[in-house]
């Protein structure tokens, strides 16, 4: 899939910002991060949130097959890993593909399913 470098910069800058309005809204009005040490819970959330949430990006790619891809429509309801790579990328790119796989399956079942990765290639 191609994309023009200025809408990769905004796409990355969106999503470095928190597009998702789905998980801002189930973090509900929680606007500071719990310091790693808070109720001594493994589920602590640590990040930051945008508030209000930007809107998810409107933009379509073309996929392997050649088929349109609207990245809007497709990921609709998920929160989505959107990774840039390169067609010829022995290193980097498969060892951060394994490591997102590696995360997803140590996720519960029930949380993984609601997250899709993209990955755009050059």
């Amino acid at each position: 899939m191609k994309l023009g470098f200025l809408g990769a910069c905004f796409v990355i800058l969106a999503i470095l910002l928190g597009t998702s309005n789905r998980v801002s809204a189930e973090l509900g009005s929680k606007t500071e991060p719990n310091p790693p040490h808070a109720h001594g819970s493994a589920e602590t959330y640590r990040g930051g949130l945008v508030t209000p949430p930007l809107p998810k990006p409107r933009f379509t790619l073309t996929d392997t097959s050649g088929a349109l891809f609207d990245f809007w429509q497709k990921t609709d309801g998920y929160v989505t890993l959107l990774f840039f790579g390169y067609t010829h990328c022995p290193d980097l790119c498969p060892l951060h593909m394994a490591n997102i796989a590696m995360a997803l399956k140590q996720m519960p079942r029930g949380v993984a399913e609601q997250i899709k990765v993209v990955f755009v290639y050059n």
